[in-house]
Parts: C-alpha cells; structure tokens; sequence
C-alpha cells in the first residue's frame, strides 16, 4: 500500500495508511485527516536522516523535521509540502 500524504495550507495530511504513531499519540487512519507540524513531505527510500528525528516505516527508517534530505538520489525539502512513502504503518515520533 502506497503511503501519500499531502498537507494543504491547513497542515491537514491525509495519510493511506493503517497506523500513524506520532509521538504517543496513535491514530488510526484509512483516508482521514492528521494535523502535522511539516507541510509535505517525499519519501521513496529506505533511509532518511533528518535532524534527530525518526519515522519507522516497516522496515524502512527516517528521521523527519529537518527542511532538505537527500532520499536515493531524491531530495525531500520540507517547505515544498509533499510526502510519498510505500509503506503501510508508519511511526512518527515529532515534537
């Protein structure tokens, strides 16, 4: 399952994803709405390491809360508000 998240001017993500831990928080999504602190974000890789954060997906790991992140060749830059993950639960730990 393709994960997309896509934050509009209301930092309203909508995320395809079963399960979404932001912090202590969990929230169960199918198509529904989560508040997020980043406006979008890509992610189509394995690893990213952005500032001291970190995101598992699956096996997958990344750190998020950081404005540029180099993901496979890709670059993910927080304030161009996209986010693009292939994975089908995801653990956000952002302040």
């Amino acid at each position: 399952m393709a994960l997309d998240c896509s934050i509009n001017s209301r930092q309203m993500c909508h995320w395809n994803a079963r399960r979404v831990n932001a912090g202590s928080k969990r929230v169960n999504v199918d198509s529904k709405r989560m508040d997020v602190g980043v406006k979008r974000v890509n992610v189509d890789a394995k690893r990213v390491d952005i500032d001291s954060k970190r995101l598992d997906a699956d096996t997958k790991r990344v750190k998020v809360d950081a404005k540029r992140v180099d993901i496979d060749s890709k670059r993910f830059d927080a304030d161009t508000k996209r986010v693009h993950a292939d994975t089908i639960s995801i653990n956000v730990d952002i302040e």
